[in-house]
């Protein structure tokens, strides 16, 4: 959850692309690992929340990372899908497409926190 400074200083797609520029950074300290950005989709479904979706991949590796970062300000969800046997992208595409399309952050009865 972002402090209260935070999340009124941003819009909600900025918390998510800051977010997902963090995991990019992780990604490019790796060593032995060299990523490319296969896909990257960011949506505003509904006013006040915003998605972003960044599939990476390191083919030497094998290894693909799929980062999802919803926000609805204050709050913020990050969620990284790792395939470490990537041989096939559209393999491992189809098998985590409805795990990943399945995260999301719906608003319930109580308080964020609650």
């Amino acid at each position: 959850q972002l402090s209260p400074e935070d999340a009124a200083s941003q819009s909600p797609a900025a918390a998510a692309e800051s977010f997902k520029d963090k995991d990019v950074q992780s990604l490019q300290q790796m060593e032995g690992y060299t990523w490319r950005l296969v896909e990257e989709r960011a949506d505003e479904p509904e006013t006040g929340l915003a998605v972003v979706t960044a599939d990476h991949l390191a083919d030497a590796n094998e290894f693909r990372i799929v980062t999802k970062v919803i926000a609805r300000l204050p709050l913020v969800v990050r969620a990284a899908f790792h395939d470490y046997s990537c041989g096939d992208h559209a393999a491992s595409r189809e098998y985590f497409a409805p795990l990943i399309q399945s995260l999301s952050l719906v608003a319930g009865e109580g308080e964020p926190g609650d």
